[in-house]
């Protein structure tokens, strides 16, 4: 039993670095997309770190205009991505092999709150973009703009409505300049990660559902048989057998 739980946990070490290097790869790809903006309206900071005493925030492209701040959260997966808008995990599904995550869209609203906190500006100034390479099959309802990476161009020009004023721009971006990510807060933050999946994984060999603290047990649902919590609906913690 030992050799099997093992077993399990060497293979999820993989996928985790495997879907890690197609993350940063996507990011570059972003990077290039965002390059073509016209640099007289947009400023583009990628790999952004906002740090406090308790925690931080990775944030992979801000893009600073008159016409709001533009955060983007890149997801490099194909596949179908199905979820809800306020469900706490999505489903990446390819060829019968199931792969949960965090909501991106909660994810970005994490995001954008650390920023609008750091840069002392109200939310609604902000614009939340997810984005999916061009070989994934989106199927999720949302009124929020969750694209295709051959999208985001045309969203962003979408914005027409001025929003803040060039001294407001000028002010955030060289606030924001001064915290692109260095070697340091590189290391921290990805010190600040490894525990918290630490976390997750001693709780999870545990029979303990991570969100919650309540006991985990196998369920089915309609892709499936998975590991959920026994506290759901209240907790909606998956995990695949």
């Amino acid at each position: 039993m030992e050799i099997i739980v093992a077993l399990i946990f060497v293979i999820l070490y993989f996928c985790i670095f495997r879907e890690s290097s197609k993350g940063d790869r996507g990011e570059r790809t972003i990077a290039n997309i965002l390059s073509k903006l016209p640099s007289s309206e947009y400023s583009v900071i990628n790999d952004l770190i906002i740090q406090n005493e308790h925690h931080s925030t990775q944030i992979d492209h801000v893009i600073i205009s008159i016409y709001g701040i533009f955060v983007i959260e890149t997801k490099n997966y194909s596949g179908w991505i199905m979820g809800g808008e306020k469900s706490d995990q999505w489903i990446k599904n390819m060829y019968g092999r199931k792969y949960y995550f965090y909501n991106p869209i909660k994810q970005n609203y994490g995001h954008i709150s650390s920023l609008a906190k750091e840069l002392l500006i109200p939310k609604d100034s902000f614009i939340s973009i997810i984005a999916f390479p061009n070989t994934a099959d989106i199927k999720v309802h949302t009124n929020e703009h969750v694209i295709y990476f051959k999208e985001i161009l045309p969203t962003i020009y979408s914005y027409s409505f001025k929003k803040l004023s060039i001294s407001e721009v000028n002010r955030i971006t060289n606030k924001l300049s001064q915290q692109i990510s260095s070697k340091e807060q590189t290391k921290r933050h990805v010190q600040f990660v490894k525990e918290k999946k630490n976390f997750s994984k001693n709780a999870f060999q545990r029979g303990i559902c991570p969100y919650c603290g309540a006991t985990l047990k196998i369920r089915n649902g309609k892709y499936g048989a998975f590991i959920g919590c026994s506290r759901y609906p209240k907790c909606t913690y998956k995990h695949p057998l």
